[in-house]
């Protein structure tokens, strides 16, 4: 392990001595009244080919520096601003240093965009809030994707599992000529739209519709990617199909098909695997072979397996799905907009479960060893819509209704085993549960926009609604063996569960401007109504003869649960060209009732709470920026916190809730800054979180002799959470013969807890820290290494003097190399180690997984075959370790095993230009 990382950073720091400059030209850009001009972009190009060499962005005193790292002895540069006549230099590279001096551009009385052939070269141009990259002047390699050329624009990093981060902020919306593509689904778009029709790549704050309308400034800290298609490719057709088959019965079939005719656009997807795969990536090397489920890629840390609400299956275990999904989408002439989709999911999944669990008390620990089997099935239908109206040039409408339509139905048995800490048995249990649930969701959101004047004024009005039924069947056998007194105990149960959830909320906004576009009173008023019923029969189930069906009223509720909350809220915003700013004060009332007609509980509460909040962002310059911003928010108790029923299906682990639970008051603190280098081409991005909680809802743990644990939910206020973390990219570039990406970053995390545990205070606190290395070498086109390392320490302390800190370390060294040979050839490697020293029992320590795939073209580049080896070395395995308030646990669930697989994939595309 040590020798690894420590070639591994030989490595890394050996390609760190390429970043050598072998030219540098400078100089400082005025107008003609000398003032300097800030964001104009500088680059250079070969002479015969026009191939970009590099480029760079001036700064805001007009200073710019261009570093060439190239062979050729003579470029054509150019200089570009908005607004502006172009400048263009032929230069000779003998000097290593280059300066021009002061370059005086002069301003354009008109501008005709589009009509130079340069102006559509520039390959970046920095606007008032956009970040716009010419795709033309990144080459990648034939047929590649929108996510191939993601990965060759400076800032943007593009993860294994497919997120992305631009200068290290999230970009959470792909918008494809200013539109959706199949919802929030950012690989959808990633991996199928064919990096040659793109045009260009926009980068932009993401935005609510009523802050694009009104022109606001955003309030988020997240990215929206907005891909314009070229003009000449805007009519047609682009479509895949795959096919694969493989050892262990294995098999992926999948398919989309795109049809633009200008700003229209419909779409279609359907698939089919047993892979653990959502079926859409279409990624010609390291696609079909389904989900590792390693340390580091579980869904047992909650992801749960969707795409975009549409859930294929469970948290944990192998997956077999199929989906089929429509999507629509239109700008009409008179700017309105229509999208709408729709999806169909079903699965059905198989999870095996060990745990080993380390139970921490005040005087004596014990363990619990526990197995479980599950079968689940589930599908999901989901429709969803999007409709903007513009009555005029100051009026517009939205209407955004989402329907869901789920079925769930599941079997599971489960053994537990506790035992003391000198490993004698104290009690065991078996429990036989099946469950049925369906659940229809219907959500509408229905919103108004009138400028009321051309100096930033507006008056909203919005109203959302939901209507949710939840229905539930669960039967339940459990057998509790207790080794001390010899009883033995069953529970053999019925429960039907109906729930309905009704909830109204109404906003009103009015924005009054003191000064033209830039400062303004916001006035805001909220009404919310939430009216939750829950009613549960509990029925005991007689094992004899007569099978007879008893009413439990012990355990069964007739729960109804209504809050209703006022919120009025006044804040001065100020937005300028380098600073702006939010600050506000709110208030709220929060009114709740519950009250259980059987159980013969009832209670309300009449709470207030004044709030102050803030924002603050300052544009350090066009490319870096720094934001603030401080907020107060009420989590209101949940029904299965509330409701005063115990939940005895597991016998070792009783929960009863508490009807008389406060709402949560959180205080969080955010602060990041990004920034972009053009000269260094370096990005770095910088956060952290802090939150504050007051009536904090936890768990109070009664633990008895026999170790059956009854749990319940209190408030407790010294609750703190802190997070943070920080990344530094840097992308070097030799003219065409290499492109290199170096990439440090880490996280932390510091989180203080208190829960009750046998009626003493119990309380932890977590450091974790998580620094990581790695680079992404592009080598003439030939290859790809993409080398990186991961390690991770946690320790938890607590505040009972018998209690030891717990430590345990991981480490994650991964490699993903890929070699592109001649006639389309493709060979592909995945390889990932894992090590955790601190894994107790029987369970691995490490693991070195190894997915293998060769592909070729065939059809003349229509077709693609490849054969993919799955887990090659068979170490795969899926254990965690995780330390929280009051236990340490070891867990280790099902995953796929080695298989092969054969596939074929066709392409069609006949895009063209609109005609």
């Amino acid at each position: 392990m040590r020798a690894f990382i420590f070639f591994f950073t030989l490595f890394f720091f050996s390609f760190y001595s390429l970043w050598s400059q072998t030219y540098e030209i400078r100089g400082t850009l005025v107008d003609e009244f000398s003032v300097p001009l800030e964001a104009a972009t500088i680059y250079a190009e070969t002479k015969n080919t026009n191939n970009l060499v590099s480029y760079t962005i001036s700064n805001a005193s007009g200073i710019f520096v261009l570093d060439l790292n190239t062979k050729i002895k003579g470029i054509n540069l150019y200089i570009s601003y908005i607004g502006f006549k172009k400048i263009t230099k032929k230069i000779s590279l003998f000097d290593p240093k280059l300066d021009l001096g002061e370059i005086v551009m002069e301003s354009e009385s008109e501008q005709l965009l589009g009509v130079d052939v340069i102006t559509d070269r520039i390959p970046v141009i920095v606007k008032k809030d956009t970040l716009e990259f010419n795709a033309d002047s990144f080459k990648t390699r034939p047929d590649s994707s929108l996510e191939d050329l993601l990965k060759k624009l400076p800032g943007i990093e593009v993860s294994p599992d497919g997120k992305i981060t631009n200068n290290g902020q999230v970009v959470s919306q792909i918008l494809i000529n200013g539109t959706p593509f199949f919802g929030n689904d950012l690989k959808i778009a990633t991996k199928n739209i064919p990096r040659e029709i793109i045009d260009k790549v926009q980068i932009t704050s993401t935005k609510t519709e009523k802050q694009k309308f009104t022109k606001q400034e955003s309030s988020s800290t997240d990215k929206t990617i907005n891909v314009t298609i070229k003009k000449d490719k805007n009519k047609g057709l682009i479509a895949r199909a795959s096919l694969g088959y493989g050892t262990e019965n294995r098999y992926q079939v999948n398919s989309i098909a795109n049809y633009f005719n200008g700003k229209e656009r419909f779409s279609v997807l359907a698939g089919a695997n047993n892979i653990n795969n959502s079926g859409f990536s279409f990624d010609e090397v390291y696609d079909m072979i389904g989900s590792k489920n390693t340390h580091n890629v579980s869904r047992g840390n909650g992801e749960r397996f969707n795409l975009d609400n549409i859930s294929f299956g469970f948290e944990e275990g192998i997956i077999t799905s199929s989906n089929v999904g429509a999507s629509y989408v239109n700008q009409m002439k008179d700017n309105s907009d229509v999208a709408t989709d729709y999806f169909f999911g079903a699965s059905e999944v198989r999870n095996s479960t060990t745990v080993r669990r380390d139970n921490l008390l005040a005087e004596n620990s014990f363990f619990s060893n526990s197995k479980s089997d599950l079968i689940g099935y589930s599908d999901s239908h989901r429709f969803n819509a999007l409709y903007t109206f513009n009555i005029d040039s100051t009026i517009r409408i939205s209407l955004r209704p989402k329907f869901i339509l789920s079925q769930n139905n599941s079997d599971n048995i489960s053994e537990e085993v506790t035992t003391d800490k000198d490993l004698n048995i104290i009690n065991s249990s078996n429990i036989e549960t099946s469950s049925k649930n369906n659940k229809r969701d219907f959500n509408n959101q229905f919103g108004i926009i009138k400028k009321t004047d051309s100096k930033g004024g507006f008056l909203s009005l919005n109203i959302k609604n939901a209507f949710i039924r939840d229905d539930s069947n669960l039967d339940y056998l459990s057998i509790l063996n207790s080794s001390d007194t010899g009883i033995i105990s069953s529970i053999n149960q019925s429960k039907e569960i109906d729930e309905k959830v009704e909830k109204y909320n109404i906003g009103l906004a009015y924005r009054m401007p003191i000064v033209k576009n830039k400062l303004f009173l916001d006035y805001n008023l909220d009404y919310i109504i939430t009216d939750q019923k829950n009613k549960k029969n509990v029925n005991d189930l007689n094992q004899n003869e007569s099978q007879e069906v008893i009413f439990n009223p012990d355990l069964s509720s007739d729960f109804e649960y209504r809050s209703n909350e006022f919120q009025p809220k006044i804040g001065l915003s100020l937005q300028g060209e380098k600073y702006s700013f939010n600050i506000n004060t709110q208030y709220r009332n929060i009114q709740l009732k519950n009250n259980d007609g059987i159980q013969n509980i009832s209670r309300r509460s009449n709470d207030n709470y004044i709030f102050f909040g803030g924002l603050f962002r300052v544009k350090l310059s066009k490319r870096s920026a720094l934001f603030v911003d401080y907020k107060v928010n009420n989590t209101l108790p949940s029904i299965t916190e509330l409701q005063p029923i115990s939940n005895v299906i597991n016998p070792l682990e009783i929960v009863i809730g508490n009807p008389y639970l406060k709402p949560e008051t959180h205080k969080t603190v955010r602060l990041n800054y990004s920034g972009y280098n053009s000269k260094t081409k370096t990005s770095v991005f910088v956060f952290t979180q802090s939150e504050f909680s007051k009536n904090k809802i936890v768990t109070s743990v009664n633990t008895n002799n026999n170790f059956v644990r009854n749990t319940t939910f209190i408030n407790v206020d010294d609750y703190y959470n802190n997070f943070g973390g920080f990344s530094i990219t840097k992308n070097v570039k030799k003219d065409s013969i290499y492109s290199l990406k170096l990439k440090i970053g880490g996280g932390y995390v510091y989180r203080r807890n208190i829960i009750l545990n046998n009626d003493l205070n119990f309380r932890s606190k977590l450091f974790r820290i998580i620094p990581r290395i790695g680079f992404i070498l592009n080598y003439k086109e030939i290859f790809d290494l993409e080398p990186s390392y991961r390690f991770s320490f946690n320790n938890t302390s607590y505040n009972l003097d018998n209690l030891n800190d717990i430590n345990f370390k991981m480490h994650s060294l991964k490699l993903r190399a890929t070699t592109y040979w001649a006639k389309g050839l493709v060979l592909g490697n995945d390889l990932t180690y894992n090590y955790n020293g601190n894994i107790q029992g029987s369970f691995d320590k490490s693991s070195l997984f190894w997915n293998l795939s060769l592909s070729i073209e065939v059809l003349k580049g229509k077709g693609n075959l490849k054969i993919t080896a799955y887990d090659l070395l068979k170490q795969n395995n899926n254990v965690k370790r995780t330390a929280l308030d009051n236990y340490i646990e070891d867990r280790q669930t099902t995953i796929l095993q080695q298989y092969f697989m054969f596939s074929f994939t066709y392409k069609f595309n006949n895009l063209r230009k609109k005609g």
